[in-house]
């Protein structure tokens, strides 16, 4: 079934590569239903029941793209589409943190990967800062829900052993998804490229990090490791 996603993926970025506008505002809002489907026919497939939560988070991400596609009529639609992500992010920072299983994870470990996080924020927000306008405090708590879902996603594989599948899924999928918003970002605020490349980078980012996310935290967490620094 993840195949009908993938298609779905790729033709929308086919859409924005060739500029074709009408074919993009097709392809995107069917993106996170064929997710949503395919995660259902996972569970189904694996016996185990659809996690709800989860299910909310592609929901919100679905109301999110619907509304970041109308951001050219009105700023409105931008922040609607934001916050819908917002609570996203939210939701899978606590999905991420409540799925990570017990260890003693040293707590230096995660202390550089906090650092690491907060230097790409402050980078980030100073150098789209004079651009922002009225929109400095929506942007700054947005970037620092992204970073602590990044950061929850980091816990969570630190905590998971290394001889499991899905251990590096999930921080793979946040990584992307925090590139594909930074770049989001630069491109909306102070665009340094083409807005066909730009577009691709962002929804190719995107729709593979979604796909990341979901699969690592519809995964069992079966074994538990006691990691070392």
């Amino acid at each position: 079934m993840l195949w009908w996603y993938a298609l779905l993926s790729i033709a929308d970025v086919l859409s924005l590569w060739f500029q074709w506008p009408g074919l993009h505002s097709i392809f995107k809002p069917l993106l996170m239903p064929a997710l949503a489907i395919t995660y259902l026919w996972y569970c189904r497939h694996h016996i185990q029941r659809p996690n709800n939560l989860l299910l909310l988070t592609l929901g919100l991400a679905w109301i999110g793209d619907i509304l970041l596609l109308f951001t050219h009529f009105n700023t409105g639609f931008f922040l609607g589409g934001l916050t819908a992500f917002l609570l996203m992010q939210c939701a899978y920072a606590w999905l991420f943190f409540r799925h990570a299983p017990r260890s003693n994870t040293k707590i230096l470990r995660l202390g550089i990967i906090a650092f690491a996080i907060l230097d790409f924020v402050t980078i980030l927000m100073v150098y789209l800062w004079p651009a922002l306008g009225n929109m400095h405090l929506p942007v700054l708590v947005y970037a620092l829900a992204i970073n602590v879902m990044l950061f929850a996603a980091c816990y969570n594989g630190l905590n998971r052993s290394s001889r499991h599948h899905f251990s590096g899924m999930g921080i793979l999928g946040a990584l992307l998804f925090v590139l594909s918003d930074s770049i989001l970002a630069i491109q909306h605020f102070r665009p340094v490229c083409s807005t066909a490349a730009g577009d691709v980078l962002v929804m190719g980012t995107y729709t593979a990090a979604q796909a990341l996310i979901i699969f690592h935290l519809s995964k069992p967490v079966t074994q538990r490791l006691v990691l070392v620094s």
